[in-house]
């Protein structure tokens, strides 16, 4: 349980100013550049499936460095996106302590309303923990089944 913090009606209203600015820029940062988060994800999965299936192949540690990188680098960005919304999440549950003089009943109506900030992908899902590891197991099973598939003649 968060701890019990106490708060003003005008610190509330500051929080409810700020947040809600935060929220519109957010949202009108993730409409603008959505897009190139679901083409990142799409050609850097293709770039590390193709070069783990190259070095398997073809025994070449150059494709099998290429295939990591790849890995690591879409990981790395998607973790850091998961970040963003886990941590904003934290902060919207930390609010669930805060002690109110006044409106409390409009804080309550406030705080169920606040969304985390999530990145978008696309306008199809937003990025969090699950996101990186459905990116891992697709690398990791279309790896596998172009290499099982693959015969050498």
């Amino acid at each position: 349980m968060p701890k019990e913090l106490e708060a003003s009606e005008g610190d509330i209203r500051n929080l409810h100013s700020s947040y809600t600015k935060l929220q519109t820029l957010h949202a009108h940062f993730s409409s603008i550049y959505s897009v190139w988060p679901i083409g990142c994800e799409i050609s850097m999965i293709g770039a590390a499936v193709v070069n783990l299936f190259l070095a398997v192949i073809f025994l070449s540690f150059r494709f099998l460095i290429n295939g990591v990188l790849f890995s690591c680098l879409i990981t790395g960005f998607f973790t850091r996106f998961a970040e963003a919304h886990a941590q904003s999440s934290k902060v919207i549950e930390s609010w669930k302590g805060v002690q109110t003089r006044g409106s409390r009943l409009w804080f309550h109506k406030y705080l169920r309303s606040c969304q985390p900030i999530s990145m978008r992908v696309g306008g199809l899902f937003q990025a969090d923990a699950e996101l990186v590891l459905t990116i891992i197991s697709i690398i990791i099973s279309n790896a596998t089944s172009l290499i099982l598939a693959y015969r050498a003649e």
